[in-house]
């Protein structure tokens, strides 16, 4: 405990970190670099294809806007958190009328703008900081939050970390017991909780981070801070508004969620660890552990290298190995590397290390989270559904999002399912005995829903060996079959083509045409 608590000014070399970082001393510099690099990563996000996740969670707000219950009309896995953070760019882009997904994508970077802002607040309360480092950190953080989610931008644990870093920082402050304005301390609190609360599994790094801060300065009170006082007071205000207006959360996704969906999803336990970061952690916390004594300030590198350990866990937890689930893991050992390199500058044989690593961190990065999004399923499709009139909707059967969105936003059809994929179904096949409810409250959705709103066009997802079926032969037609409603249904449709794995079938009206 002593060690961490040990004081700065014992370790700081000013000299070397200053001459080195003259260039970054200069506010101004450092904040014409931000707005080049923010305003450069909103034109590339604006001339890409957003990810299909939060395609699907701005059509969901939209249904919620329009009336939509969710839960009913959006039957989607993620606590209601996510759809009130989206629900800003979709009124605003209606009220516009603007495309949506563009709208999102300059929200995320307004909230990226705000994030920094108060980040580089709270790093003016370290005066122990030399100006060079602190703005070396924010441009840092710019490149974690602006670039490095390339085809992840907009993501659920994209948006964590946008609006949780400050807390990181100021938790770096907390355990060195620098002071910090109770306004700004309040306002990265509920910034906190509004990032952690995404995902319940999110909570174990703020959890992570106050022990940290018990173990410096040696007292449970220091707990009870401004920041963690409103962070703990906002995720109780939402966890009550769970309970009083989205009850069907609790009452049927999660159980649901809890019956089948690992059962579907889950990948084996070394496909999820072949990733850079798993070789990238140990040789960061190595670096991190063997030079901390000779680093000015050692506390963001604790903080950072604490936070991405968490996410390396939620990561493995979660057992899926998506690229998007290991940003937050990619950005905080990025941002961890960066605090080491910009204290190790003016000690040769650290400044050489931390290089070396930053290199590899850089070869190895080129991976599918660092790559701008693409969707083969909207290319191939789209010239199929551009020809529809403009209040046509689709449907597709497929347990894959990417299979359904962003072809929707993009081509400005309707979309006739509540689910944006079929994801009960592959655990709930899998499982050694039927779940009757489940299967039951699938079959009536898919009926309601065919009825409510026929699909000009289905696209049927006929690959003999289904992602995330287990390999085994699975034909959706044949399983909704069952149910007469649904054969009645069906009935109206007659095959189109044919494009790739995918047989795309039309609705025929009394006349015959389509």
């Amino acid at each position: 405990m002593a060690d961490f608590a040990r004081p700065v000014a014992s370790t700081t070399r000013p000299g070397p970190i200053r001459d080195t970082l003259r260039p970054l001393m200069s506010d101004r510099t450092t904040l014409g670099l931000l707005v080049a690099l923010l305003c450069g990563a909103g034109w590339v996000q604006l001339r890409s294809v957003l990810h299909h996740d939060p395609a699907w969670l701005i059509h969901g707000t939209e249904v919620f806007l329009d009336g939509g219950r969710l839960y009913r009309d959006v039957f989607e896995l993620n606590p209601p958190l996510i759809f009130y953070l989206t629900v800003p760019p979709v009124w605003l882009a209606r009220s516009l009328q603007l495309f949506d997904l563009d709208v999102f994508v300059v929200y995320v970077v307004a909230l990226i703008t705000l994030s920094l802002s108060i980040a580089g607040l709270v790093l003016r309360y370290a005066s122990a900081l030399p100006a060079g480092m602190r703005n070396g950190i924010l441009l840092a953080a710019g490149v974690a939050l602006a670039i490095c989610p390339a085809g992840n931008f907009g993501q659920r644990e994209h948006l964590m970390l946008v609006l949780a870093l400050p807390y990181l920082l100021l938790a770096a402050g907390r355990a060195q017991q620098v002071p910090c304005a109770m306004w700004l301390a309040g306002a990265v609190g509920v910034m906190a909780a509004l990032g952690f609360a995404l995902k319940p599994h999110f909570l174990l790094i703020p959890f992570a981070a106050e022990c940290y801060i018990v173990a410096c300065t040696g007292t449970l009170r220091r707990l009870l801070r401004t920041e963690t006082l409103g962070l703990g007071a906002a995720i109780l205000l939402y966890l009550e508004a769970i309970v009083w207006f989205t009850p069907d959360y609790l009452t049927t996704i999660v159980p649901f969620g809890m019956a089948v969906y690992e059962g579907g999803f889950d990948s084996p336990l070394l496909a999820v660890l072949a990733c850079p970061a798993t070789l990238l952690l140990p040789l960061v916390l190595t670096l991190q552990l063997a030079t901390r004594r000779n680093l000015a300030i050692p506390q963001p590198g604790d903080i950072l290298c604490i936070a991405a350990s968490g996410f390396f866990v939620i990561y493995v937890m979660q057992m899926k190995g998506w690229s998007y689930q290991a940003y937050p893991l990619d950005a905080t050992l990025f941002l961890g590397l960066a605090v080491v390199l910009l204290q190790s500058v003016g000690v040769p044989h650290l400044s050489r290390l931390a290089i070396a690593i930053g290199v590899l961190l850089a070869a190895v990065g080129v991976n599918d989270g660092m790559q701008r999004y693409r969707n083969a399923f909207m290319a191939e499709m789209a010239p199929i559904v551009a020809g529809l009139p403009k209040d046509a909707s689709i449907y597709v059967f497929t347990a894959k999002v990417s299979e359904a969105f962003p072809l929707v936003n993009y081509s400005g059809i309707g979309w006739s399912s509540r689910f944006d994929t079929f994801w009960l179904l592959p655990g709930l096949l899998m499982q050694p005995a039927p779940t009757p409810e489940i299967e039951k409250f699938l079959r009536n959705a898919v009926v309601t829903d065919l009825t409510r709103r026929p699909p000009a066009l289905i696209f049927v997802d006929v690959a003999p060996a289904k992602a995330y079926f287990g390999g085994r032969t699975f034909d959706y037609i044949r399983y909704f079959s069952a149910d007469p409603r649904f054969a009645a249904l069906w009935a109206e449709y007659q095959p189109l083509t044919r494009i790739g794995h995918f047989l795309v079938y039309r609705q025929h009206s009394p006349t015959g045409t389509t």
